[in-house]
């Protein structure tokens, strides 16, 4: 349910405020918490966290207090949900509040490639297997703020960093030669086994910073995620005899930058 305020023009931020706690303590909704003081400790990230939980990712959860003033350093962390958050009085200590996105996973290493075989017609070390793409980073979240004064806070809201492609394997071992009554060749090492790409960066999301008086050591971060490293090419094997000539496998290749966003303040 979509709930509009309008505040008299002749009444201070602090009335303004008074209507709008009102209204959204009246709303019984869950995915507003309201409260006259909200203090961001460690406990309280946890529960907004688990609040969040409840809801699907994308969902818009908001916080409203007149004073919210976070512990010294502490992050209010929440991934996968665009928050908005109003007070009258913002101290953010040194905290932060970060909607960013997470890296992506590593993409996992080739295999080795198969030992070669010393027969009559001996055969070559196997290539070695390719490396897995990196999984691309996660994009982070909407985060509007509108207090009448806020200081000392960061708004974080960056994608996550793609993940790193795994490298190719290497490639498997020659056969050595075995000298009897039937000599049989050596063979040479397989070839390295291909680098996989790296994820692409997430997007950043935009922050809106909505105050009525000049902020005080304020910080506005939301950059696009780093792409991942491309994935080195695998070794050749080792061996030397029969078999076409190994090659090193093909590093993989560098993702492409995401989008960055560029904040918003108003006052």
């Amino acid at each position: 349910m979509a709930i509009t305020l309008q505040a008299k023009s002749d009444a201070p931020i602090s009335d303004a405020m008074t209507e709008a706690m009102h209204v959204l303590h009246t709303a019984a909704d869950p995915r507003v918490y309201v409260r006259d003081e909200i203090v961001v400790d460690e406990a309280f990230v946890k529960r907004v966290q688990a609040i969040a939980a409840g809801f699907a990712k994308g969902t818009t959860l908001k916080l409203a207090a007149r004073k919210i003033k976070h512990e010294q350093g502490v992050v209010l962390r929440v991934e996968g949900y665009p928050l908005v958050i109003a007070a009258d009085s913002y101290d953010g200590n040194g905290g932060a509040i970060d909607t960013s996105g997470s890296a992506g996973a590593a993409g996992k290493s080739g295999f080795k490639g198969s030992p070669g075989k010393a027969l009559a017609n001996s055969t070559p070390g196997g290539t070695g297997g390719h490396g897995k793409n990196g999984d691309p980073g996660t994009s982070a979240s909407p985060l509007t703020l509108v207090a009448y004064s806020v200081h000392d806070l960061r708004l974080i809201a960056e994608g996550g960093a793609g993940g790193h492609g795994g490298s190719g394997g290497e490639g498997g071992d020659g056969a050595e030669a075995i000298y009897g009554k039937v000599d049989r060749d050596g063979s040479k090492g397989g070839s390295g086994g291909d680098g996989g790409d790296g994820g692409v960066g997430g997007d950043a999301a935009q922050i809106k910073l909505y105050t009525a008086v000049p902020t005080h050591s304020v910080e506005l971060h939301g950059g696009g995620g780093h792409a991942g490293l491309a994935g080195l090419g695998g070794k050749v094997g080792s061996g030397a005899g029969v078999g076409p000539t190994p090659h090193e496998g093909n590093p993989g290749n560098l993702a492409s930058l995401a989008r960055r966003c560029h904040p918003s303040r108003r006052s």
